[in-house]
């Protein structure tokens, strides 16, 4: 696609590597129509006229210029057009970068950075996750990367709405990457307008591809001048993490040190591989990543994780139903892989929710009734391990402890003892073991189970870091949106 912007190029710091611009255009270059299920992480906003990334289950990136309204900004969308999306996420908030001013080179350059929290996490699709630590030593002029967006393929705007997806190179890198950030992009495959917050992709010598840049601006002229200025999304990792309380990287530590968690594995291997939005974009994915140091799984892990019911307390009594209750749980996996997923069983049924990160909490609604509440822990090498038993009741009696012991019995290489993987339990569609994203119905009733929704994580305090930056704004206005979409030319 051609990624081609609009921005007359001002003056940089001198520490910022220059950017020519001919006093003529050259020939523009069009990108492909991506097809079903390409990049399938690159996202595109329902609102502002702009591209975006999805990196973490929560968490999507793109540019501070993007986001008109941070607290109420609206739907981010995945599919291969804005006419004919596949999934709407539902944000809860954006938060534009703290350095980001829009009155300083017309708010193009590093700091050009938004993030948004989603309502609900996203675990259905191949992750494609930051550059991050010693990675980031893969970001040199010249090499190539891809770079992929909504934006349009001509600079008259025309082709706005349709995923386009071209290879080019890294131009520079700015050593004060807050700066200027990385200039992508060249006289042939270059971004444009409704480009801005979209994502440029590297491939790591193992085969996976992770995403290093936000689309923010270049020259008057998709592909005129060439490379675009991009927002180096590893400079602001700390702010997003500590801003959002969410885990971005799951690689490294927030400052940088190899530190793999479970989570380190499982990236995007084939983008160009066309598979099917029904079944998740599934294809290919990564190893267990060892970049910049020994994988998680390097040493064996054949001790189960810890879990304990945490909220309510054993034998709890409610004096009136139906009654709406906090299920919390703590799960450690102490020296092993890391726990890969919390689930919770009542009165016998594996409820069909699964709790991926911490805090695992649930809010629940039992109506009257006496209930058996077991946590279940599963660790990244499949071993199971499982709580004591609490009793609450609902306007009734405690249900009696099992004859002979307070805990079920959990085989560490199978489903729990005991439950049946056929029990219809209320709020969700079966009682085997599910592939939720953690928030089924929120309501429903009977002695099988309880409505259980997964609570979002908290918000933590914001933490300033940054410099800012230099150039042009590549989105389509609310306004200019309109007229583009009514001028879209067919994708080939």
């Amino acid at each position: 696609m051609v990624f081609v912007w609009w921005i007359p190029v001002v003056a940089v710091a001198s520490a910022a590597p220059s950017v020519s611009i001919p006093e003529t255009e050259t020939t523009i270059a069009d990108g492909t129509p991506t097809t079903t299920c390409q990049w399938p992480t690159t996202a595109m906003l329902g609102f502002g006229g702009c591209s975006a990334t999805l990196v973490s289950p929560w968490i999507v990136i793109t540019a501070a210029h993007c986001v008109p309204d941070v607290d109420n900004p609206g739907d981010v969308v995945l599919g291969e057009s804005l006419a004919a999306p596949q999934q709407s996420l539902p944000v809860d908030f954006c938060r534009r970068g703290p350095e980001w001013d829009p009155n300083d080179n017309n708010g193009v350059g590093g700091s050009d950075i938004s993030y948004c929290k989603l309502v609900t996490p996203v675990y259905d699709y191949p992750v494609t996750p930051i550059v991050y630590g010693c990675e980031t030593e893969i970001l040199t002029v010249g090499r190539e990367v891809w770079i992929v967006g909504i934006g349009a393929s001509e600079p008259d705007g025309s082709g706005f709405g349709t995923k386009r997806m071209a290879p080019t190179t890294i131009g520079f890198v700015d050593p004060e990457i807050t700066d200027n950030g990385i200039g992508v992009g060249d006289a042939m495959h270059d971004s444009c307008s409704g480009d801005s917050g979209g994502p440029a992709y590297v491939q790591y010598p193992d085969g996976s591809w992770h995403v290093f840049g936000v689309t923010s601006g270049g020259a008057k002229g998709c592909g005129s001048a060439g490379p675009s200025n991009y927002t180096a999304m590893h400079a602001w990792v700390p702010w997003i993490e500590e801003d959002s309380g969410i885990d971005v990287t799951p690689c490294h530590d927030v400052d940088g040190t190899w530190n793999p968690t479970g989570w380190c594995q499982g990236f995007e291997m084939d983008p160009f591989d066309d598979g099917e939005w029904s079944q998740m974009c599934l294809g290919e994915v990564s190893a267990p990543s060892a970049t910049c140091g020994a994988a998680f799984d390097a040493e064996p892990d054949v001790d189960p994780p810890t879990i304990t019911v945490t909220g309510p307390a054993d034998e709890t009594i409610f004096d009136t139903g139906p009654a709406n209750v906090t299920l919390t749980f703590d799960a450690d996996d102490g020296d092993g892989w890391g726990v890969r997923v919390v689930r919770v069983s009542i009165n016998g049924a594996v409820q069909d929710v699964e709790l991926r990160e911490p805090p695992y909490t649930l809010s629940a609604q039992f109506p009257q009734g006496g209930y058996e509440i077991v946590g279940i822990a599963e660790d990244f090498a499949g071993n199971l391990g499982e709580s004591a038993l609490v009793r609450i009741a609902v306007d009734d009696e405690l249900p009696p402890l099992p004859a002979g012991t307070s805990t079920g019995v959990v085989d560490d290489t199978g489903d729990v003892d005991g439950t049946t993987t056929d029990v219809e339990a209320p709020g969700s569609s079966s009682g085997e073991l599910g592939t939720s994203t953690g928030t089924p119905a929120a309501d429903g009733g009977g002695t099988g189970g309880c409505g259980c929704a997964a609570d979002p994580a908290p918000r933590f305090a914001p933490w300033m870091l940054g410099a800012i930056a230099v150039l042009w704004r590549r989105r389509v206005t609310p306004r200019s949106a309109s007229a583009i979409r009514g001028t879209r030319r067919p994708s080939a």
